[in-house]
């Protein structure tokens, strides 16, 4: 309840720039009940209800006056930019010193010069600009913009229709103002009068923001796309799973959270964003083998995308956590030994070699890591001699899968042996002198 009655409520901007035009109007009632709109209508009404009491009380009748247009532009500016609470009044409007009290007054004063003046024509017409003489106002804080008839005209014609029943509206607070007027005390219809304007302005200022591009300025609270909808869907599946994750782990019942992990989808957002979200999350429980389960899995989505640089650090984490981590498959050990090597990664290529021994000793994939051994030692550590005992020491490297690299390699070592001088043979001896 107290949430209500705070200068910022998030939920309310969330649920107003979601909103419908239609769907909004009930909101619109409730407006100027809610947060600092009501003290303001009451101290207003106070202001205005002594100020036409008596010519000598001139003062309080100028400055509700004033208050009043003021906070009514404040309304529509506040607003506009996807603030559905309604503003203060700040200490320089409570003191007129703010340049934009004044600029508010200027067409309203105009108005009523020109209606007593007998000029009811020209009243009528500028009773149709006001509305967008003040969201012109309010979004640019400029008299000079607010006042040029082409910005008017744009956006009178962005509003579109439902700018004729904001007019609309407008004339029918006066028409109800001037029935209430034999019927209820003045204090009353002024607080009336002035309730239906600050709903009026805030009706004002959400039209606005819903075409706040077309309008040409910056709002604060931005509309959810289809894809913040996805995001939120796929936090509240991923609380939801994590949630069940910690009841099955604090069960002991690891096998069941598993089996929970595999069943639901990642998304819908985004896939990667979920898998990684998801192994963050079970690491920080703490729940290591679950963690270990989701660092596999994540892996070889990361490798199916092309992915092999994180997939290495997804790795290593893994690793970290214990040393005996096994990916799903020997292949994605070659594809991440590949990518170690592109990086010049000496010591991953050694854990990655050295969990690949353990791990898969007898699946006949790890003889793909052969080419990779003979690499790192030609490539990395420039160690030729340890490269040719390692290519003698795998034997036929003809039935061998990467024969072609294999025998590459050793034409190229054995070039760069030292060849033996040829022994020569032994000089003849020297025949004996003759006697």
């Amino acid at each position: 309840m107290a949430k209500s009655f705070g200068i910022e409520d998030d939920d309310a901007d969330r649920r107003m720039v979601t909103s419908t035009l239609a769907g909004y109007l009930p909101q619109v009632g409730i407006y100027p009940l809610r947060g600092q709109a009501a003290p303001v209508i009451l101290l207003i009404t106070f202001l205005l209800g002594i100020g036409t009491t008596s010519l000598l009380a001139l003062l309080p009748l100028i400055v509700g006056v004033s208050w009043t247009a003021h906070y009514a532009v404040r309304v529509i500016e506040r607003t506009s930019l996807g603030r559905a609470t309604p503003p203060r009044l700040t200490g320089e409007s409570l003191m007129l010193t703010d340049g934009l009290t004044w600029s508010t007054l200027l067409l309203p004063a105009a108005l009523l010069a020109l209606h007593f003046g007998g000029h009811r024509a020209i009243v009528g017409a500028l009773l149709l600009v006001l509305p967008a003489h003040w969201v012109a106002l309010a979004t640019t804080r400029s008299l000079l913009a607010a006042c040029h008839p082409v910005r008017l005209w744009h956006i009178v014609r962005v509003i579109g229709p439902a700018y004729v029943d904001v007019c609309l509206l407008l004339a029918g607070s006066v028409l109800l103002g001037q029935w209430f007027s034999a019927r209820l005390p003045g204090l009353i219809l002024i607080a009336v009068w002035l309730y239906l304007l600050v709903a009026t302005c805030h009706l004002l200022g959400f039209m606005a923001y819903l075409r706040h591009e077309r309008l040409g300025y910056g709002a604060q609270v931005r509309r959810p796309s289809r894809a913040d909808d996805l995001e939120a869907q796929q936090a509240r599946t991923l609380d939801t799973l994590i949630q069940g994750v910690r009841t099955l782990h604090a069960a002991r019942d690891d096998a069941a959270a598993a089996r929970l992990m595999l069943s639901v989808l990642p998304g819908p957002a985004d896939a990667r964003s979920f898998h990684e979200a998801l192994f963050e999350r079970i690491k920080a429980i703490p729940a290591r083998g679950l963690a270990l389960a989701q660092a596999a899995r994540l892996i070889s989505f990361l490798l199916d995308r092309k992915l092999a640089d994180r997939a290495l650090d997804v790795f290593e984490s893994a690793l970290d956590l214990d040393p005996r981590f096994e990916v799903q498959s020997a292949f994605e050990l070659v594809a991440l030994a590949e990518r170690a090597l592109m990086n010049r990664q000496r010591r991953l290529i050694d854990r990655i070699l050295e969990n690949a021994q353990s791990r898969f000793a007898h699946d006949p994939a790890i003889r793909l890591l052969d080419r990779i051994r003979i690499r790192t030692l030609v490539e990395i550590d420039r160690d030729e001699a340890s490269a040719r005992a390692l290519l003698a020491s795998i034997g036929d490297l003809q039935a061998h899968p990467h024969s072609a690299d294999l025998q590459t390699y050793a034409r190229i070592l054995a070039v760069g042996t030292p060849a033996r001088p040829p022994e020569r043979p032994p000089a003849p001896s020297a025949p004996p002198p003759q006697g």
